[in-house]
Protein backbone atom coordinates (compact mmCIF):
# COMPACT_ATOMS: atom_id res chain seq x y z
CA UNK A 1 0.00 0.00 0.00
CA UNK A 2 1.05 3.59 -0.50
CA UNK A 3 -0.46 4.65 2.83
CA UNK A 4 1.58 4.57 6.03
CA UNK A 5 -1.37 3.89 8.35
CA UNK A 6 -4.62 1.95 8.08
CA UNK A 7 -8.12 3.20 8.88
CA UNK A 8 -7.55 2.42 12.59
CA UNK A 9 -4.50 4.73 12.70
CA UNK A 10 -2.16 1.74 13.05
CA UNK A 11 1.21 1.94 11.29
CA UNK A 12 1.74 -0.80 8.72
CA UNK A 13 4.53 -3.20 9.70
CA UNK A 14 4.82 -1.95 13.30
CA UNK A 15 2.96 -3.52 16.21
CA UNK A 16 1.28 -1.40 18.89
CA UNK A 17 1.91 1.98 17.26
CA UNK A 18 -0.75 4.44 16.14
CA UNK A 19 -0.20 7.78 14.47
CA UNK A 20 -2.61 10.65 14.88
CA UNK A 21 -0.91 13.51 13.16
CA UNK A 22 -1.63 16.06 10.50
CA UNK A 23 1.06 14.53 8.29
CA UNK A 24 -1.26 11.62 7.40
CA UNK A 25 -3.23 13.95 5.10
CA UNK A 26 -2.04 14.18 1.53
CA UNK A 27 -3.93 17.47 1.15
CA UNK A 28 -5.89 19.20 3.89
CA UNK A 29 -9.39 19.76 2.54
CA UNK A 30 -10.79 23.27 2.71
CA UNK A 31 -9.52 26.59 3.97
CA UNK A 32 -9.67 26.07 7.70
CA UNK A 33 -6.76 23.86 8.68
CA UNK A 34 -7.80 23.11 12.25
CA UNK A 35 -11.25 21.68 11.52
CA UNK A 36 -10.09 18.50 9.71
CA UNK A 37 -7.43 18.01 12.37
CA UNK A 38 -10.01 18.15 15.18
CA UNK A 39 -12.25 15.74 13.29
CA UNK A 40 -9.37 13.30 12.77
CA UNK A 41 -8.36 13.52 16.44
CA UNK A 42 -11.93 12.82 17.59
CA UNK A 43 -12.19 9.84 15.23
CA UNK A 44 -8.83 8.51 16.43
CA UNK A 45 -9.88 8.90 20.05
CA UNK A 46 -13.11 6.97 19.42
CA UNK A 47 -11.22 4.26 17.53
CA UNK A 48 -8.56 3.83 20.21
CA UNK A 49 -11.10 3.82 23.06
CA UNK A 50 -13.25 1.23 21.24
CA UNK A 51 -10.21 -0.99 20.72
CA UNK A 52 -9.18 -0.62 24.36
CA UNK A 53 -12.68 -1.62 25.47
CA UNK A 54 -12.42 -4.86 23.49
CA UNK A 55 -9.19 -5.61 25.37
CA UNK A 56 -10.84 -5.23 28.75
CA UNK A 57 -9.49 -1.78 29.56
CA UNK A 58 -11.84 0.54 31.43
CA UNK A 59 -11.23 4.28 31.75
CA UNK A 60 -10.61 5.63 35.24
CA UNK A 61 -12.35 8.90 34.48
CA UNK A 62 -15.74 9.88 33.20
CA UNK A 63 -15.71 12.12 30.14
CA UNK A 64 -17.96 15.10 30.65
CA UNK A 65 -20.39 16.51 28.16
CA UNK A 66 -19.79 19.90 26.59
CA UNK A 67 -20.66 23.17 28.32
Amino acid sequence: PTAVINNNFQVYGVDNLRVVDNSVWANIPGMFVTTPIYIMAEKASDTIMAFAATQGWKPTYKPTAGP
